[in-house]
């Protein structure tokens, strides 16, 4: 099943262009990407990601793109496809990528009208090993998206977020280890999500069924339902839109 896999990086307009760059590398410990266009790329030196923000310009702070990632060439053709069927807007098909690194993708824009790439194939960077309590961020491992509907948004309710139990995870070692010893339950793992024993998953049983199939199990530790889960009012911080669209609008690892 071709699916996007992680998140590759995010891309910043900002109005202060010298004071993000200086932010990043300073407070969050990134580093400097070598490119030939006027933006700005950094990466984290833990993982080899080839950069997980970028930088430029602009007039206002937004958010320009967010760049994800899939397994092979083939799995971005299908997945362009399914964008195509969708209805939502390719802004260009599956192409060789100029950005640092390279790869092969596409990019298209949410119903929301935010911009996305889905690219495979993109080089790798160097990464280090990082000294035990060295405060830094290893890469991006969510980013937080805002819509007026964002419920008409999810898709996939029959997903569900699981957490193996301390023995069960030490069992599994990694995600394809988890598949095999879950594998007498009617579930697909779909992949991993960040921690440890951390799991996305799909069934096609009910929420009740499942709910009561997982409760029983001593290997699952916790279970629920990928959903969505919204506060009722904005924030009173009368700088939470800055902040989010500026350089808080997403979380690292």
């Amino acid at each position: 099943m071709s699916r996007v896999t992680e998140i590759r990086y995010v891309g910043y307009g900002v109005c202060n262009l010298d004071e993000e760059k200086a932010y990043y590398l300073d407070q969050w410990g990134l580093e400097e990407v070598p490119s030939s266009d006027e933006m700005i790329w950094l990466k984290a030196a833990g993982h080899d990601e080839h950069q997980v923000v970028r930088l430029r310009q602009a007039s206002q702070n937004r958010v320009d793109l967010i760049s994800l990632a899939a397994d092979t060439r083939a799995d971005v053709d299908t997945l362009c496809q399914k964008v195509q069927t969708s209805g939502a807007q390719i802004v260009h098909a599956p192409q060789e990528l100029s950005s640092p690194g390279g790869g092969y993708g596409f990019r298209c824009f949410t119903p929301d009208g935010i911009e996305l790439e889905i690219s495979a194939e993109v080089e790798r960077g160097t990464k280090r090993e990082l000294a035990r309590w060295e405060g830094i961020p290893v890469k991006i491992s969510h980013a937080v998206l805002h819509s007026p509907d964002h419920h008409a948004l999810v898709t996939n309710p029959s997903n569900w977020i699981l957490r193996l139990s301390p023995e069960a995870t030490r069992e599994a070692g990694n995600v394809a280890g988890a598949a095999e010893l879950l594998a007498d339950l009617p579930i697909e793992v779909l992949h991993g999500l960040g921690l440890p024993g951390q799991l996305l998953v799909s069934s096609g049983l009910s929420e009740a069924e499942l709910r009561a199939l997982l409760a029983a199990d001593p290997r699952v530790g916790r279970a629920q339902l990928d959903a969505t889960i919204s506060a009722q009012r904005d924030p009173t911080d009368p700088r939470f839109g800055e902040r989010i669209l500026g350089q808080h609008g997403h979380g690292l690892s």
